[in-house]
């Protein structure tokens, strides 16, 4: 059985993955919007690109995470 301030601790790291992945997102798709706004008022090319490129970005943070959590668990 696992040590339970062990467990707590990858509850706590993968909190942390998803606040920031929802960050990164969150921030690519203002920044799309803003784009958009200013240089594309009659589309939203900006922010499909930007949203997808902030859901890439949160993906690879948790597989890095996930990655380094297996490392550290060996």
């Amino acid at each position: 059985m696992e040590d339970p301030k062990n467990q707590f601790n990858k509850y706590v790291r993968f909190s942390g993955v998803a606040i920031q992945m929802g960050a990164v997102i969150g921030l690519s798709a203002w920044l799309g919007v803003w784009l958009d706004g200013k240089y594309n008022p009659k589309g939203n090319m900006y922010t499909l690109i930007c949203t997808l490129t902030g859901v890439f970005g949160g993906m690879y943070l948790v597989i890095k995470e996930v990655i380094n959590m297996s490392k550290d668990d060996k």
